[in-house]
Parts: structure tokens; sequence; C-alpha cells
């Protein structure tokens, strides 16, 4: 395998990874929101 395609390989596995956090992120603040009524303190995060 040549360094090209090692490198490739490795941003790919990367950006996956991110996806995956990304997804499991954003489901969690949504579930947050879900839990907590007051919009105000969301906002207040931010």
């Amino acid at each position: 395998m040549s360094h090209l395609m090692k490198t490739q390989a490795a941003v790919t596995q990367l950006q996956y990874q991110l996806l995956i956090l990304h997804e499991y992120f954003m489901e969690g603040f949504v579930g947050l929101q879900k839990k907590l009524p007051r919009k105000k303190f969301i906002l207040n995060i931010f």
C-alpha cells in the first residue's frame, strides 16, 4: 500500500469517526432539549 493510500484511508477513518461523534452529540442535544422544557435555559448556554 502506498503512502498516499494510507493517508487517504486514515482521513476517511477520521471523517467517519467525526460523523458518528456529531450524530451522537446532536442526538444528545435533542434529548436534552426534550428533558428541559425551558427554552431560555438552552439559549443562555450559547
